[in-house]
């Protein structure tokens, strides 16, 4: 199915789509960690938010089309370790976000846009692919380990 899969870079018109694929992630958020995340309401991100990742230098957004219709997104960005002495100075792309949408997952979206974001780290010259996960989102874990990632660190919290 993948060469049904069209990745290219979003744009003013992807906003409803962006929106909705959004609310579908944000909604997984809320229900497993109604502690941390809160619905943001409709629509689910500013116009103005999602035209500030377009007009960005150091982020990109894609849109994954599977027979032209959006069947999820990947928000790119570089990000900068620098300015403490035990950290190595270091450039690296990130993940901020990726979705795909329910009826169009375990069909190769999740993988096209990985391999682009992959791709997008590689063409900027940065040697590190990061992104954050949940441990709640098991599913989404087992993807990005079967893509090659690793984890290094955990977040841990103690709630009162």
């Amino acid at each position: 199915m993948m060469e049904e899969i069209l990745i290219r870079l979003a744009h003013q018109d992807d906003y409803d789509a962006y929106c909705a694929m959004v609310s579908e992630i944000d909604s997984l958020h809320t229900n497993e960690a109604p502690w941390y995340f809160q619905h943001p309401g409709v629509p689910a991100r500013k116009q103005e938010f999602f035209e500030g990742l377009l007009a960005a230098e150091d982020k990109d957004v894609f849109v994954a089309e599977f027979k032209g219709a959006a069947a999820g997104f990947l928000h790119m960005e570089t990000r900068n370790v620098s300015g403490f002495e035990i950290l190595v100075p270091l450039d690296y792309a990130l993940v901020s976000d990726i979705v795909v949408t329910s009826p169009m997952q375990r069909k190769g979206v999740g993988l096209a846009l990985m391999q682009q974001a992959e791709a997008w780290t590689k063409q900027r010259g940065l040697s590190q692919l990061r992104l954050n996960v949940w441990l709640f989102n098991r599913g989404a874990i087992e993807f990005y380990e079967a893509f090659g990632m690793q984890a290094v660190s955990q977040i841990m919290i103690k709630r009162f």
